[in-house]
């Protein structure tokens, strides 16, 4: 992950990265994103942030979404990978599920609806649809 978005960085990323017709001069909020990613900060943070040109952390969510899912965030990382580099903060995220289960009373035991040995504390995995994946 860059360390700073130089004006000379920023003359190799502003042509991948896609604007909308409400916020034309994304430089400030892809900075912020490099910084997200380089500190962890929670997106509160960035809230209405001068750098956001005021504007919500929502907004930056639904452009970096946009980035994301069209390859431009990708290119301008490539586009900056000559530069000075500091890891990116750790994330710590869960993949999408549903856990389910049930209390047996009469025996005090929990099901937890998963695969694995739940009397050892194994549950196996879930798939993001909320199925038990099958073990290999």
């Amino acid at each position: 992950m860059p360390t700073e978005l130089t004006d000379e960085m920023w003359e190799k990323v502003s042509a991948i990265l896609s604007y909308s017709q409400k916020w034309k001069d994304v430089r400030g909020g892809f900075d912020v994103l490099l910084e997200k990613v380089r500190t962890g900060s929670p997106w509160m943070d960035y809230d209405k942030c001068e750098r956001l040109g005021g504007r919500s952390y929502s907004t930056m969510m639904r452009t970096i979404r946009r980035w994301d899912e069209s390859g431009e965030y990708r290119q301008a990382l490539k586009a900056l990978s000559q530069y000075r580099k500091v890891p990116a903060a750790p994330q710590f995220s869960l993949p999408p599920m549903r856990i389910t289960g049930t209390v047996d009373s009469r025996q005090g035991k929990v099901s937890a609806g998963q695969t694995g040995d739940v009397a050892n504390g194994e549950l196996g995995d879930v798939d993001g649809r909320g199925s038990p994946t099958p073990r290999s």
